[in-house]
């Protein structure tokens, strides 16, 4: 009897940047073993891991001697599915638990995991990015409750 191999599935985001352009982007190969091992774990809620946190994501393509600039998304969903592709995003990400979390000495310390390596000006902009995905939790957050009591 001939054994099929399963096609292997990989690990893919919908994300939001904040200047609401949406993409669909792979994991880094970095991630997708672990991943794997957390679907595995994990069948019923493995994407709830990622789902409504933030994750570093190139804002143009890569080159052979130079990283892209970063920018920091909202993952909208998780997803598999066969087939790889260059478009990707970076390791550093944050669980929606993680990133909610109030207190500015969690703000640095979780920015500074997101920051990892990167050049200056990235890790400007992330501060920016990081504080306006901040905001936009809270803002929305007293917004849906101001509808709420007027209803």
């Amino acid at each position: 009897m001939e054994s099929q191999e399963e096609t292997p599935l990989f690990v893919y985001v919908h994300v939001e940047r904040l200047d609401g352009k949406k993409e669909r982007l792979q994991l880094p190969k970095d991630l997708q073993e672990p991943m794997q091992m957390y679907i595995e774990e994990h069948p019923n809620n493995w994407k709830a891991l990622l789902k409504g946190g933030l994750i570093n994501v190139p804002t143009k393509p890569y080159r052979k001697k130079s990283e892209p600039p970063m920018t920091i998304a909202y993952i909208l969903n998780v997803y598999r599915r066969p087939g790889q592709q260059r478009k990707r995003t970076r390791g550093q990400f944050l669980t929606k638990e993680n990133w909610q979390q109030p207190g500015m000495a969690h703000f640095f310390e979780t920015l500074r995991f997101l920051q990892h390596d990167y050049k200056k000006a990235t890790q400007r902009r992330q501060i920016v990015d990081y504080l306006r995905w901040k905001w936009r939790k809270k803002w929305h957050k007293l917004t849906n409750n101001k509808k709420e009591t007027h209803q």
